[in-house]
């Protein structure tokens, strides 16, 4: 006899080995089932066992399905291709410019989301699969810039502007982190 391994005796994943899959319906606010509101972890108890046909991630605050081969296109380039969010740059598509750069929250059972700065080019679609994407275009709120926006206009901290997406998320990302005491 075969010893059990997570994915079963013969390789096939057993249902007890599926990862949870949290009931969403309000955003990334915390709200009822929101999977960043302590409220979402007992209806994620409750569910995971539930399988979907379809991602769910937020994308500057803005709830999002994606279905069929979309899941496997670049972040980078969902974001640009299927939503029109331009502001995220696209040049080396390895990962190595930054020009791609957007925050990625993660869900959390308790607490403030941590915003973590990533390079969108290298990061698949199901990879941020549950998660809340900040992008430069929705760094700002009421036409209002956001403080690094506004640092950045002011200081004059741009040369030919076209990486300086990448370099006001990866401040944001940095100035968020110090803010939750993370730095």
């Amino acid at each position: 006899m075969r010893p059990v391994t997570p994915y079963g005796r013969r390789g096939a994943i057993r249902r007890s080995t599926l990862m949870p899959v949290a009931s969403v319906h309000s955003g990334p606010t915390g709200g009822h089932g929101s999977p960043y509101g302590h409220r979402g972890t007992a209806r994620m108890r409750h569910r995971e066992l539930t399988m979907r046909d379809h991602l769910i991630l937020w994308v500057n605050g803005v709830r999002r399905e994606v279905r069929g081969g979309d899941a496997f296109l670049t972040l980078s380039d969902f974001l640009r291709e299927r939503l029109g969010l331009v502001g995220t740059k696209i040049m080396c598509a390895e990962g190595d410019c930054g020009a791609c750069t957007v925050l990625v929250a993660e869900p959390v059972a308790t607490g403030r989301p941590r915003y973590l700065p990533i390079d969108s080019c290298i990061r698949f679609l199901f990879q941020v699969d549950g998660c809340h994407v900040v992008t430069v275009d929705g760094l700002a709120r009421d036409g209002e810039l956001a403080p690094v926006q506004r640092a950045m206009v002011d200081c004059h901290g741009s040369q030919c502007g076209f990486c300086t997406p990448g370099f006001v998320m990866a401040l944001a990302g940095g100035g968020h982190a110090q803010a939750a005491g993370d730095a």
